[in-house]
């Protein structure tokens, strides 16, 4: 989740559901959250240069990847990562 509390509710409600069955849920391992910033001028920028080089508008959506991102933004919070 690009949410600290969402995927901390995500992995409560698979715990729950595991337990129901008899089955247990164990995260072995985990990586920060990456929130999306409606504010970003690099992705602003890149979108301009896209639509000057392709003449056509580029589409934008979130996707479940881009953990190294995460990583950097963590510990540098004031970079605009797209």
């Amino acid at each position: 989740s690009s949410v600290s509390s969402l995927k901390q509710h995500v992995a409560e409600e698979i715990k729950y559901i595991a337990e129901l069955v008899g089955a247990t849920f164990e995260i072995e391992s985990e990586y920060p959250e990456w929130p999306y910033n409606p504010n970003s001028q690099i992705r602003n920028l890149f979108e301009k240069v896209h639509q000057e080089k392709y003449n056509k508008e580029i589409e934008i959506f979130a996707v479940h990847a881009g953990i190294e991102c995460s990583a950097f933004v963590q510990k540098m919070p004031e970079l605009d990562a797209i």
